[in-house]
């Protein structure tokens, strides 16, 4: 199972020559729970990467026959707003039915956190400490920490995934097992640490988003 990911994983760490990227989603998630027991399909590789980066990283995935798009879709809210930035911001590379999707955008250190955007107008600010190495079908890749992980998994899920019920049961299971392997002190100094800033006005994000 997964062995086109795999493949496409391996594309894609290959294509990049920068540390300013990390892989979220589902290769983070099994990278942590597959040695514990659960593994599932993956459906796309989610990774965030710095601007500059990932114009090159999309120049060298074309080169091996990627075709670029956008993974926004008619599902997420604010759609239509989204779609506007779809081209730069957005951008998925598929080849071989396998999906690299790179939400492209500025990335900046400041007072111990590090901050991208995730919307216009919306970013977010994790710990520096929070970025590390791991590894899925041995390929090593940068990502976040389970706990960190974990923390996105929650605020997506009871935020947008209010809306949003695309793989919902999927998504519960993905936290339950991830759960299951967190330190339960590293997550609570991790959501106290993170920040959102939208518009400018930088908040701690609500604890009653986070479980």
């Amino acid at each position: 199972m997964n062995e086109r990911y795999i493949h496409a994983l391996s594309d894609f760490v290959n294509s990049t020559q920068s540390s300013s990227y990390f892989i979220v989603g589902s290769v983070a998630l099994l990278s942590y729970t597959k040695p514990n027991g659960y593994d599932r399909e993956i459906h796309d590789i989610d990774i965030i990467m710095e601007t500059s980066e990932a114009s090159k990283t999309a120049d060298r995935l074309i080169q091996l026959g990627y075709k670029q798009n956008t993974f926004i879709n008619p599902r997420m809210p604010f759609y239509s707003k989204l779609m506007r930035y779809a081209e730069n911001k957005y951008l998925r590379f598929s080849k071989d039915n396998t999906d690299i999707e790179i939400l492209s955008t500025p990335i900046e250190c400041l007072n111990n956190l590090t901050i991208f955007e995730m919307y216009p107008g919306i970013k977010a600010g994790l710990p520096k400490d929070v970025f590390v190495n791991s590894t899925y079908g041995n390929i090593e890749f940068k990502t976040v920490s389970k706990e960190m992980l974990y923390f996105f998994k929650k605020f997506a899920n009871n935020t947008m995934g209010r809306k949003v019920k695309y793989k919902e049961n999927q998504r519960y299971d993905d936290i339950l097992h991830l759960e299951k392997i967190i330190d339960p002190h590293v997550y609570r100094d991790v959501a106290n640490k993170s920040r959102l800033s939208v518009f400018g006005i930088r908040v701690k994000i609500p604890s009653i988003l986070l479980k």
